[in-house]
C-alpha cells in the first residue's frame, strides 16, 4: 500500500541532483569515467613572461607581460625608462627677437635688447652670452669676453651655454692671445666634437705659429666635416683658400692657384681670395689670368658692398646752414629693422 509514495520520492531526487549538476557541484559523467575533482580551484601563477602550461594560468606570450602601473611590463628585464628632470633657467622672451636679430646682422640692434634685458635681469645668464656675441660679431672683443665668461660662470644650463668658449677663442685670437684662444676652441671641442668652425679656428692658430702639417690637417678635417649639402659654402671656400695660403708658404704657387679656384667655386664673393689667387698666377707668370682674377675681385668687392681699398675717402658733407632743423637722432630707432622676424640659424 505504501509502494506508490517511494516513485514521488524518487522523482524527487532526481530533479535534486538535476539542480546540483547545473550548479558545477557535481558533474556524473558517461559511465566508468572517474568523477571530478572537488579539491579547490588553483589561483592563477603571478604573470613570468613566458608561456605557462598551467590550467588555470594565463598563456603570456614571451616579453609581453602584464602591465603594472606606469605602463611597463611587471617581468619585462629591460630597465625602466629614465626620466629625463627638467630643467630650467632664468629667460627673457627678448632674447628670441636678439637672436633673429643676431643673426640676421643686425648686431647694434640686439646689443642694446640684450643690454635691456640685463638692466632688468643682470642674472640672466643667457643674456650675457648672447651680448658677448653680438660684441664678438661687432669686432668689440675686449668688451665681448667678460660678458661670454660670467656666462659660464653662472653656471645656468640654456642651451648656448655650451658654445660659449667658441666665441670666447675668436675674441682672444683677434686680441693676438694664441695660446688663450686655442685653449678656448679645445674646450669647445671637448662639449661639441667635431665642429668644424673651431677645428679651422685651430689650423688657423696652427698656421700662424708655423706648424704647418698641423695646420693642414686641421684645415682638411673642417672641409671633411662640411661635405653635407646644406654645409655653410663660404665655410667651406675659406678653409679651401687657406689651404692655398699654406700653398704659397711652401713656394708652391701652382697647388696654391688650384686650392685657390676650388675655393672661390664654393664662394665667388670670396674678394680677398680672388686677390689671393692673383697673387699666385702672378708668380707663375700668368699674367693676362692674374689681371682676370684682379677684375674679379673687384666685381666681389662691388656685390658685397666692400669699397675698392685704392679708392680715395669721400670728403664729408659741408654743415647744414638752416639751424632751426631737428638734431639728427644720437640713439638708434627702438623700431626693428624688417627682416627681424626671419627664422634664426642655429647658434654656436
Amino acid at each position: 500500500m505504501r509502494r506508490p509514495l517511494l516513485l514521488p520520492l524518487i522523482a524527487g531526487i532526481a530533479v535534486l541532483s538535476a539542480t546540483l549538476v547545473g550548479f558545477g557541484q557535481v558533474s556524473p559523467g558517461p559511465p566508468g569515467s572517474k568523477p571530478p575533482s572537488t579539491a579547490p580551484a588553483r589561483e592563477a601563477s603571478p604573470p613570468t613572461g613566458k608561456p605557462t602550461n598551467q590550467p588555470n594560468g594565463p598563456t603570456v606570450p614571451p616579453g609581453q607581460g602584464t602591465s603594472v602601473p606606469g605602463g611597463a611590463p611587471a617581468d619585462d628585464k629591460t630597465p625602466p625608462e629614465k626620466v629625463v628632470p627638467l630643467v630650467s633657467y632664468p629667460d627673457d622672451p627678448k632674447l628670441a627677437i636678439a637672436q633673429r636679430l643676431l643673426s640676421s646682422g643686425h648686431f647694434e640692434y640686439a646689443k642694446n635688447l640684450i643690454t635691456q634685458v640685463l638692466d632688468a635681469r643682470p642674472e640672466v645668464g643667457r643674456a650675457e652670452f648672447f651680448l658677448g656675441v653680438a660684441l664678438t660679431k661687432m669686432k668689440k672683443y675686449e668688451d665681448a669676453r667678460p660678458h661670454l665668461e660670467r656666462s659660464l660662470q653662472l653656471r645656468q644650463p640654456f642651451p648656448e651655454a655650451k658654445h660659449a668658449h667658441h666665441f670666447m677663442g675668436w675674441a682672444s685670437y683677434h686680441l693676438g692671445e694664441l695660446g688663450r684662444a686655442r685653449s678656448d676652441f679645445e674646450a669647445h671641442l671637448a662639449e661639441v666634437p667635431d665642429e668644424p668652425d673651431s677645428i679651422f679656428a685651430l689650423g688657423l692658430i696652427a698656421f700662424d705659429e708655423d706648424r704647418l702639417d698641423d695646420a693642414e690637417k686641421h684645415f682638411q678635417k673642417a672641409i671633411e666635416l662640411q661635405q653635407d649639402p646644406k654645409a655653410s659654402r663660404r665655410d667651406l671656400a675659406k678653409a679651401w683658400i687657406r689651404l692655398g695660403d699654406l700653398s704659397m708658404r711652401r713656394d708652391d704657387p701652382a697647388k696654391a692657384e688650384e686650392r685657390y679656384m676650388t675655393g672661390l667655386s664654393y664662394f665667388a664673393d670670396h674678394y680677398e681670395g680672388w686677390a689671393k689667387l692673383a697673387r699666385s698666377r702672378e708668380r707663375l707668370g700668368k699674367v693676362k689670368e692674374a689681371e682676370s682674377a684682379r677684375n674679379e675681385e673687384q666685381r666681389a668687392r662691388e656685390r658685397v658692398g666692400v669699397k675698392d681699398i685704392e679708392a680715395p675717402l669721400p670728403v664729408p658733407p659741408a654743415p647744414p646752414t638752416n639751424t632751426d632743423a631737428p638734431p639728427a637722432p644720437s640713439s638708434i630707432p627702438a623700431t626693428p629693422p624688417t627682416d627681424a622676424g626671419k627664422p634664426a640659424s642655429p647658434s654656436k
